[in-house]
């Protein structure tokens, strides 16, 4: 395989494995975050995203490191989570 085989698979299971994680209050950080996904498995990265001005929007991105723990994840998390300041 190639390096730019090998780059574009590492690419499309980075997006696999990606879960956008809405309706989260503005001051949670990322070890937060890690916590709340950690029993489902391992994370790779958490992405808090910001405005341009630097200020926090109420959303992030988690990546697992496989889908079954983004299946896993969701199935436990998805609408049995409620978080203080949303």
């Amino acid at each position: 395989m190639s390096t730019t085989q090998h780059n574009a698979t590492q690419q499309k299971s980075d997006l696999e494995n990606k879960l956008f994680v809405g309706m989260i209050p503005r001051t949670i950080s990322e070890d937060n975050l890690r916590e709340m996904f950690s029993p489902h498995g391992e994370v790779k990265v958490v992405n808090l995203l910001k405005n341009y001005d630097g200020s926090r929007k109420p959303c992030a991105f988690v990546r697992m490191s496989n889908r079954e723990e983004c299946d896993r994840a969701i199935a436990e998390l998805s609408g049995s989570v409620q978080l203080d300041g949303c």
